[in-house]
C-alpha cells in the first residue's frame, strides 16, 4: 500500500532502477525526451474513456484493429505460451493487450506509455470494479521507449500498435534508440509484434467524390489547374510518412521472418508509389504542354478543352494501410 493506493509489484524485478513515483498505484518514471515535450498536448479524458470501452467490448480483432491470418496466429501463440509480455505505447486502445487477455485471462502483462495521462486513465479504468477487468493481471508504468528502465532480456514478447512508423517519420534518431532498447529488453528468440501503417494515395480521372468517400478517407477533389500543386503536396506528405526500411530494422540485430510478416511490411528501398498514381495525370499534362507553333497550340488547346468537358475534376483519395510487422531477436 502506497499513500492509500494499492501498488502492483508484479514486475518489480524486471525494472533496472527504482521508479521516481508510485503514489498513483503504478510505476512512474521521469522522462527527459525533447521530442515528447515538443509534441505533448492536452489529453481529452472523456474521449479516452470512450475508446477504452471500445477496446474491451469488441470481441473480434477486425472490429477495432486491422487483422490478418498472421496477426491472429501470433496473438494466439502469445496467449498459449502464457509468458508475461510488455505492451509499449499502449495509447487509448491498449494495443493488442485486450485481445491477448481475452484468449488467456491468466497471462501477465506490463502496459506502458510515455503519456502519463493515458497510463493514469487506464489504471483507473482497469481498477474500477464496474468495468470487470480486475480479474486480469495488468500492471502499468509510465516510461520512455528510448530509455526503457527494464533489465536486459526480460520479455519474450513486446507488442505495440501504430507507434513505430510515427516515430520513424517524426524523429529517426528516437526511432533508432527505441528499436535498440526493444532489442535489448527482448530475450533471445523473442519477438516484437507491431501493427504499423503507411499512407497510400489513389488517383482517379473520374468525378469520384462519392467513390472516394466509400473507398477511403477523401483527400481532395480538384480542378485540373491546381493538380500540379496538389501533386507536389502529396509527394511531400509521402516522404514525411515513409515506411520503415528493411536495413533500418536489420541494423539493430533483428531477423525478419517472411512467414510472420505481411507482404507489404518490409520496404527494401525508397520507393515512391505516386509514380504510378499520377501516370494518367502526366498524360493529361502532355496535352497541355508548351507548343512550338500556333497550329500546335490550337490543336492542344482543343484537346485540353475536350478533356475539361469530360473530366472536370480529379479525385485523390488517401488510405492509411495497416500491416503486421514482426521482428525476431536472434
Amino acid at each position: 500500500m502506497v499513500d492509500g493506493v494499492d501498488m502492483d509489484n508484479t514486475f518489480e524485478n524486471v525494472f533496472s532502477r527504482k521508479a521516481d513515483d508510485t503514489s498513483s498505484g503504478y510505476h512512474f518514471f521521469n522522462v527527459d525526451n525533447e521530442f515528447y515535450k515538443k509534441h505533448d498536448t492536452d489529453t481529452d479524458i472523456c474521449g479516452y474513456f470512450t475508446k477504452f470501452k471500445c477496446a474491451w467490448m469488441h470481441q473480434k480483432l477486425q472490429d477495432i484493429i486491422y487483422t490478418t491470418t498472421g496477426l491472429e496466429k501470433i496473438i494466439n501463440r502469445i496467449a498459449h505460451e502464457n509468458k508475461p509480455f510488455l505492451e509499449i505505447s499502449c495509447g487509448d486502445y491498449m494495443g493488442l493487450t485486450p485481445f491477448i487477455l481475452k484468449r488467456n485471462p491468466e497471462i501477465q502483462c506490463l502496459i506502458t506509455d510515455i503519456d502519463d495521462t493515458i497510463i493514469y486513465s487506464w489504471h483507473e479504468y482497469c481498477n474500477n470494479p464496474i468495468n470487470n477487468l480486475q480479474r486480469f493481471h495488468i500492471s502499468f508504468a509510465r516510461l520512455d521507449n528510448c530509455d526503457l528502465p527494464i533489465k536486459n532480456e526480460s520479455f519474450d514478447y513486446i507488442t505495440c500498435t501504430l507507434a513505430l512508423n510515427y516515430l520513424y517519420k517524426e524523429c529517426p534518431s528516437s526511432f533508432n534508440k527505441a528499436l535498440k532498447e526493444i532489442h535489448r529488453v527482448l530475450k533471445k528468440g523473442g519477438r516484437l509484434v507491431s501493427i504499423e501503417h503507411v499512407r497510400k494515395f489513389e488517383f482517379d480521372m473520374e468525378r469520384i467524390d462519392q467513390e472516394c468517400q466509400q473507398g477511403g478517407a477523401f483527400y481532395g477533389l480538384y480542378p485540373y489547374e491546381i493538380l500540379e500543386q496538389v501533386q507536389m503536396n502529396l509527394e511531400k506528405d509521402y516522404y514525411l510518412m515513409k515506411q520503415i526500411r528493411r536495413d533500418q530494422l536489420l541494423s539493430t540485430g533483428f531477423k525478419i521472418d517472411a512467414d510472420d510478416n505481411d507482404d507489404r511490411a518490409i520496404m527494401d528501398e525508397k520507393e515512391n508509389p505516386l509514380d504510378d498514381v499520377f501516370e494518367e495525370a502526366k498524360k493529361f499534362y502532355s496535352v497541355c504542354a508548351n507548343c512550338n507553333t500556333i497550329e500546335e497550340r490550337k490543336e492542344k488547346h482543343s484537346k485540353k478543352e475536350e478533356l475539361i468537358k469530360t473530366t472536370n475534376y480529379f479525385g485523390v483519395k488517401l488510405n492509411m494501410e495497416k500491416y503486421l510487422l514482426v521482428l525476431h531477436k536472434l
